[in-house]
């Protein structure tokens, strides 16, 4: 589920890949048409780490609700919008990186 793809959205920012964030770390992607080999509407991808590690779904008010995984467990991560999504997943990522 973690592996990368063949072409990363990070080696091909390209206009088939729908954003709907870019921050300097995360990018946030609308994945309905699963160009990232992930099987979840919307992915969280970190630059740095090089891979996805958000996994959400967007609600009809537009928030996002998904989770970050943490081993064989899963951590919450919630947005309002895409920005606040990107920044829950990151804080998340870096707790878990450094326990």
């Amino acid at each position: 589920m973690y592996a990368k793809p063949s072409t990363a959205p990070s080696d091909r920012l390209q206009v088939d890949i729908r954003l709907l964030y870019r921050g300097r770390r995360m990018l946030v992607i609308n994945n309905v048409s699963r160009e990232v080999d992930e099987d979840f509407d919307v992915v969280v991808w970190d630059k740095a780490l090089d891979c996805a590690v958000g996994f959400c779904s967007q609600s009809p008010d537009g928030s996002f609700e998904g989770f970050v995984a943490y081993g064989p467990h899963e951590l919450p991560i919630t947005g309002a919008d895409a920005r606040e999504l990107a920044q829950d997943a990151l804080k998340s990522v870096n707790w878990t990186l450094n326990r």
